[in-house]
Formats: C-alpha cells, sequence, structure tokens
C-alpha cells in the first residue's frame, strides 16, 4: 500500500470515526472535491478498508480518532 500524506490518513481516520466526506475535508483544511478525489484512488480506498478491519482498530494506527460504531459508508459526503 503506497504511503498516504497526513491529511490522507487524518481523513481516512475521520471518515471511519463516522464523519461524512465533506466534514473530514474541512477538518483537515482541504476542499471537498480534494477529498472526492482522494477518495476515488484505490489507495485511499484500501486504506479506509483498513481502517475497518480488526487489527487496525485494535492498534488504532495510523487511523488515529477511530471508535466503533460509529462505521458509515466512507464514500457519504
Amino acid at each position: 500500500m503506497a504511503d498516504l500524506k497526513p491529511k490522507q490518513q487524518e481523513a481516512a481516520a475521520l471518515i471511519t470515526s463516522g464523519k461524512t466526506q465533506r466534514q473530514a475535508a474541512e477538518s483537515v483544511g482541504v476542499s471537498s472535491q480534494t477529498l472526492t478525489a482522494w477518495a476515488k484512488k484505490e489507495d485511499f480506498q484500501r486504506h479506509v478498508q483498513a481502517c475497518y478491519s480488526p487489527p487496525m482498530r485494535a492498534c488504532k494506527q495510523p487511523c488515529k480518532g477511530f471508535t466503533s460504531g460509529q462505521r458509515k459508508c466512507w464514500q457519504a459526503s
């Protein structure tokens, strides 16, 4: 898996914690269009899915801020 930039990692964590793409974009300081473009990339999609997997939930890395029970479709905007 290719390394994501810190803002992309943070956005992925926010999405997996239940934030919408629009909320995640605002929180990391990018436009919703930028986040939509990231969400279309396989590396970002894999990272979001990895945040949902049990091993990633256990260590909470690199998906800081993940909380279980707040899953929303990461494609929601």
